[in-house]
């Protein structure tokens, strides 16, 4: 609706082809592109992660209005937003710097990366900022699930696997609810 943002790019406002670049079990991965510009968007159910990679230009993320800025600012690559009453975490990479601050459009200057995530919170707190990052940086690459079925106690145990690439730091872990 109308309290969300859009994730865009500062190379064009629109893209002339949009396709599905991949999938797994609960994570899909599209890619926009327009003549030398293309975004690449990783997300999945349960993720509260948008991980974003752009080619021939950097991230432009939008909002109906300019949202309140309650953690970082121009010069963090960090930035916790409040618009309309949702919480979201900008995740730029390290040594990224923002302009626009104070308006609807926010733009991340990359900092010579090509990676952006992007996270739904559910609070405004520190706490809860500092455990997002912890995550922003290590994207989700694959999903499965697997199941197996004890015949004699009629359990069935599920398994949820995911696969992730470090784009800063080490972290291999990311953070999802089933529902």
């Amino acid at each position: 609706g109308g309290d969300a943002l859009t994730i865009a790019h500062t190379g064009t406002t629109n893209f002339t082809d949009t396709r599905v670049d991949g999938f797994s079990d609960w994570f899909v991965t599209n890619v926009s592109a327009s003549g030398g510009s293309s975004l690449k968007v990783t997300y999945g159910h349960g993720s509260p992660y948008v991980y974003a990679e752009y080619v021939g230009g950097t991230p432009r993320i939008t909002f109906p209005a300019a949202p309140a800025i309650w953690s970082g600012n121009a010069n963090t690559p960090v930035l916790g937003v409040t618009i309309n009453n949702r919480h979201y975490a900008l995740f730029g990479p390290n040594g990224s710097t923002w302009s626009g601050i104070g308006t609807a459009t926010l733009v991340n200057n990359l900092a010579g990366q090509n990676y952006f995530s992007v996270a739904v919170l559910p609070d405004n707190t520190a706490g809860t900022l500092a455990k997002f990052q912890q995550y922003a940086y290590s994207f989700v690459t694959n999903t499965q699930v697997g199941w197996t079925y004890d015949k004699p106690t009629a359990d069935v145990v599920t398994t949820y696997n995911y696969t992730t690439v470090a784009k800063q730091g080490s972290q291999t872990g990311t953070l999802f609810a089933l529902y």
